[in-house]
């Protein structure tokens, strides 16, 4: 008999864990049916682990008795009579933040992004992609204690947060990095694609301007698309991407790679990217390079750093978090763009963006009022 043969199909259990799973089997199954009776008898798809999910309220042996805030934090978000959910204070976040700072972990992982910086700079010039983010702002700061030759992009667009552009600027100067702004440009060619697409005639132009703007490209949808469906925010991103404005400046500079702070703990193909490429490597295409120092470092990471140098971030993150409509934990808050691919927005992270920014959401309803039903999404789908 061959040693394949012999190997047992499946290890054996220890008992702690059997007994665990015989425990939590009726609270998943009964979980499953409130999915299926909240969706109409409709088979439950597969969804994301969330707070909800029973695996998420295990307590090991051994654990600490949770704080009176984190048994209110696990109640169902989806309920009708709840807007928002308790959040720790955010100084007891960076009490937390600066703790992690003096951890073994994150030494490592600092020095790891230190070395990727550095190894980095001598393959040419470099410039900083910059988003007005937690990450890039992170990875500024890197760049700075690597001490290698800083040059910032920043990639502007109309539907970008408000204060993205002032926080990039005050991350400059902290950092001594100039920081050149790009926006978009020659706009007619990508409103004529789009009344062509839908069959729409071109909007007029408002008084006293010669050229479309951003804001005009959402005028050239018809009443009945959302732009947040695949197909309209792809003519979109070719219109107004971040990273087609950086691709051409790096082209037309001569830039040899760019820093960028992507992590691999933001999605799966940023970590198979990773594991198959590495942090830093060479595109098979243009022969550019691209530096991801930051792509080992988990989002608690980014804000001890941030937090123990002081470095200045979009106010956005605070704001939404202590609204108590956004994620539970700042490392999850996405900033960027307000106009996002409808898949995320469904997740509910354009909730805090009518009590952040009133006057700049209003614009954009305006402008497209499909818009408001994503701000009521509740982590599932648009609820009214």
């Amino acid at each position: 008999m061959s040693r394949l043969e012999q190997a047992p199909l499946f290890e054996p259990l220890p008992p702690g864990e059997r007994r665990m799973l015989v425990e939590w089997a009726p609270v998943a199954k009964e979980n499953l049916g409130r999915m299926r009776d909240r969706r109409g008898g409709e088979k439950a798809s597969r969804q994301r682990p969330s707070l909800e999910s029973p695996l998420s309220q295990m307590t090991l042996p051994g654990a600490l008795p949770e704080a009176a805030w984190q048994r209110l934090a696990r109640a169902p978000r989806s309920a009708v009579d709840r807007e928002a959910w308790p959040v720790v204070p955010w100084e007891q976040r960076e009490q937390q933040w600066r703790k992690h700072a003096t951890t073994d972990g994150f030494r490592r992982r600092l020095d790891a992004a230190l070395s990727v910086a550095r190894r980095a700079a001598e393959k040419g010039r470099f410039y900083a992609a910059l988003s007005g983010g937690k990450d890039s702002a992170a990875m500024a700061g890197v760049l700075r204690e690597a001490g290698v030759p800083l040059e910032g992009v920043y990639a502007a667009s109309a539907f970008d947060y408000p204060g993205a552009l002032e926080a990039v600027d005050a991350l400059g100067k902290a950092v001594g990095m100039p920081v050149t702004v790009l926006h978009p440009a020659e706009l007619d060619r990508h409103v004529d694609r789009i009344c062509a697409r839908y069959g729409r005639v071109r909007p007029r132009r408002r008084p006293g301007v010669r050229e479309y703007d951003e804001w005009d490209l959402l005028r050239c949808f018809p009443p009945g698309v959302c732009v947040l469906d695949e197909g309209p925010m792809k003519l979109l991103v070719d219109a107004t991407g971040h990273a087609n404005l950086l691709t051409a400046h790096q082209y037309a500079e001569g830039f040899d790679g760019c820093h960028t702070g992507v992590r691999r703990l933001e999605s799966l193909a940023r970590h198979f990217n990773w594991r198959a490429k590495g942090a830093l490597y060479k595109s098979k295409v243009d022969g550019r390079w691209t530096s991801t120092p930051l792509v080992t470092w988990s989002g608690k990471d980014v804000w001890a750093f941030l937090t123990t140098r002081k470095l200045p971030v979009l106010t956005y993150y605070r704001l939404a978090y202590e609204t108590g409509l956004a994620a539970d934990d700042p490392a999850k808050i996405r900033t960027g763009s307000a106009l996002v691919y409808a898949d995320v927005a469904r997740r509910g992270v354009l909730r805090p963006v009518p009590k952040v920014y009133p006057e700049f959401w209003a614009r954009l309803v305006r402008a497209r009022p499909e818009l408001a039903d994503f701000a009521r999404a509740l982590g599932g789908r648009p609820t009214k």
